[in-house]
């Protein structure tokens, strides 16, 4: 819906960017995950389906992948192997500001992975 609400005037302006926080689930469900999973895979492929909408328009669309989000910093103050591969607020930041940036124009339907440490 928000999308629905948002695009036309970006494609009138010829400028704008989409940006999603996924997750490896919605390509790798867990047992007992099918509802989620199937939720986050349909808004992976609309994210990109969207983005070859967009294509050439100066509109992107683009996904971020976060496997759990590192609130406490849990990864620097208390490093384990299952919070290795998390993500702190900062670094999702970070990335949806470059992909919201005039530098990231030439990325439009990623799946940019931050949970590969």
């Amino acid at each position: 819906h928000v999308a629905q609400r948002v695009v036309p005037g970006m494609l009138e302006r010829g400028w704008g960017r989409v940006v999603a926080v996924s997750t490896p689930i919605a390509t790798t469900p867990n047992a007992r995950g099918a509802a989620y999973a199937t939720a986050k895979a349909g808004q992976d492929t609309f994210v990109r389906a969207l983005a070859r909408e967009v294509a050439n328009t100066g509109v992107t669309a683009n996904l971020v992948v976060v496997r759990e989000i590192d609130t406490a910093h849990l990864r620097e103050t208390a490093p384990t192997p299952r919070n290795a591969g998390s993500t702190t607020p900062d670094e999702i930041a970070a990335a949806m500001r470059f992909l919201c940036s005039d530098e990231a124009a030439a990325i439009n339907g990623a799946r940019i992975p931050l949970d590969g440490r």
